[in-house]
Parts: C-alpha cells; structure tokens; sequence
C-alpha cells in the first residue's frame, strides 16, 4: 500500500475519461489550512490491484483548534479518490478524546457536501463550504444539546439496538447473528452509562465500529465482531446510525 505522502501529492487518476480531472486531495487540505484548520488523520483503503496504489478512496480529518465540546473536537471529515469509485464528499464529524472515536454527524441533519471531479471550479465550493462552517458548526451543538437533554426508556433502548445491529449487517456480508443486540448497549466507561440519547449513541457507535459484541461463528463458537475498517462501511455506519438517533429525538 502506498504511503500517505503519496496519496497526497498523486495528480493523475486511475482508468479516467479525459473529462475526469483530478482533484488533489492535498490542495484541498492546503484550501482548509488557510482558513486555520489542522490535518489530524489520514487513512487509506485497502487495494486489491496494484495498479490502484495512490488512487484509493482515502479519509482525512481536519479541525480548527477552538471547536471543542468539551472532551470532543469537532471535525472535517474528507473522502476522496482518484480512481471514479468516489467523488469529494465533505462531512461534519467529531472526535471523541475519551475512546478516541470518530463520529459523523448524519445526512439528515446535515446533507454530505459532494463534488465530482468534472468540476473545474471546485475551489470555489471549498470555499462556499468553509463560509457555512461556523453554522454547521451551530447546528451541530445544538443537535447534541437535544440528545444529552434526551433520556431515552429501556424500552427504546432496545429497540435501537436492533436497529443499530441490522444496519452494520444490512448486507448479510458479516455473517451470523450477534448472540445479543443489547451487548453495544454496554458502557466502557462510567461516564458512558447514562441513558440520556447523546450517551446510547456513543455506547452504540463506539462497540458497533469496534466489534465488541459476540456472534456465532461457523463451528457454532462464540466469537468477537471484527472490527470495521473499511472507509465506506465507516462512513456509512456513522452516518446511518447518527440519522437513527436523530429520528429517534426528533
């Protein structure tokens, strides 16, 4: 696999149309730098062709050092690659400093800012997004205001844990079915076990992402999740599970 320097600095797409014109996630990163953000993350996809090396979709997260809730930094989460397989997608995100999570907020409370590389005016929309990012940022707060002044019954508790296990499963690609969708509902930490809706979401988020409930394997023993590391299924059990707690305090 190639290195992050390398994915970085790549200019030239992989199996592209002429009208494919590439853009570098580094220059996106540099447009962010000049508004004061900071590079904290950058991982890569897996590749099965080598010939895909540096074109692979890749993740990075940037922030500015003032927006913090607490034990949280709020992010810029980018999803990028050169090979067609995705456009540039920009999301709102937050890390969590106590299990060193990382969140994004959902497409329902905040549409993914989306730009294909066709696009030659993309610095403008770069920049069209960092001038709507102090309201993101606004309307992020107050979302998780909303879910840690939201207690939730045991009841629907419950229930959006099995959502939340049907939705990483949703594929029937991980397959066997966990021994008990309430184990995500298990605290790591006491500051976690709370029943208000911001508290379950981390609890949830953090074990689903993680793998710490247990299935049945093919022998018929009982064994651990893997944990997820795909980029798209990351972004994608985020986001889904951020849009079910926001359905559920609605």
């Amino acid at each position: 696999m190639g290195s992050p320097h390398e994915i970085l600095t790549q200019t030239t797409g992989f199996n592209v149309s002429d009208s494919y014109n590439v853009i570098p996630t580094q220059d996106v990163i540099v447009e962010f730098e000049r508004f004061g953000f900071e590079l904290q993350d950058l991982s890569l996809a897996r590749i099965i062709r080598e010939e895909k090396e540096n074109k692979q979709k890749h993740l990075v997260r940037m922030s500015q050092g003032e927006k913090l809730f607490g034990e949280m930094r709020v992010d810029v989460i980018i999803q990028n690659s050169y090979d067609r397989s995705t456009a540039l997608n920009i999301r709102i995100g937050m890390f969590r400093f106590a299990c060193a999570n990382g969140l994004i907020i959902g497409s329902n409370l905040m549409p993914t800012f989306r730009v294909v590389h066709s696009n030659n005016s993309w610095m403008d929309q770069i920049h069209a997004f960092i001038d709507s990012y102090e309201e993101k940022y606004k309307i992020q707060k107050a979302w998780i205001d909303n879910m840690m002044a939201s207690t939730l019954t045991y009841d629907t508790i419950e229930e959006l844990a099995f959502k939340a296990i049907d939705l990483r499963h949703y594929d029937k690609r991980i397959k066997n079915d966990p021994i008990d969708p309430m184990e995500i509902n298990i605290a790591k930490r006491p500051e976690d076990r709370s029943r208000n809706a911001w508290a379950t979401y981390n609890r949830f988020q953090e074990n689903l992402i993680n793998g710490y409930y247990t299935k049945v394997a093919e022998d018929g023993s009982y064994k651990k999740a893997k944990v997820l590391t795909n980029t798209d299924e990351l972004v994608r059990v985020n986001v889904e599970l951020a849009d079910l707690f926001a359905e559920a305090v609605a």
